[in-house]
């Protein structure tokens, strides 16, 4: 036999509040968050992940400049072939 609850939604809001932070709580202890240096340790990853990306960031365009600059000296070097730069050394 089942039994019918009535509630009001505050209650429900109330009871669904703690369990969600019952189960966060659950969730920052298994990932070993709980203690009160976990703030730091947050702040520490995205500090880490930020010094990572701008490292990304940098050596990304340091590749690309690079790459230009060798495309650039190889036309230059192309263009004072053909000019004959070089013949008068011989």
């Amino acid at each position: 036999m089942t039994e019918t609850i009535t509630m009001s939604r505050a209650e429900l809001q109330s009871i669904c509040d703690a369990a969600a932070e019952s189960a966060a709580k659950k969730v920052l202890a298994d990932l070993g968050l709980a203690d009160e240096h976990a703030i730091h340790d947050i702040r520490e990853l995205r500090t880490l992940v930020q010094a990572f990306r701008m490292a990304k960031k940098t050596a990304f365009k340091t590749a690309v400049r690079r790459i230009t600059d060798f495309i650039f000296i190889s036309v230059l070097v192309g263009i004072a072939a053909k000019l004959g730069f070089w013949a008068g050394a011989k």
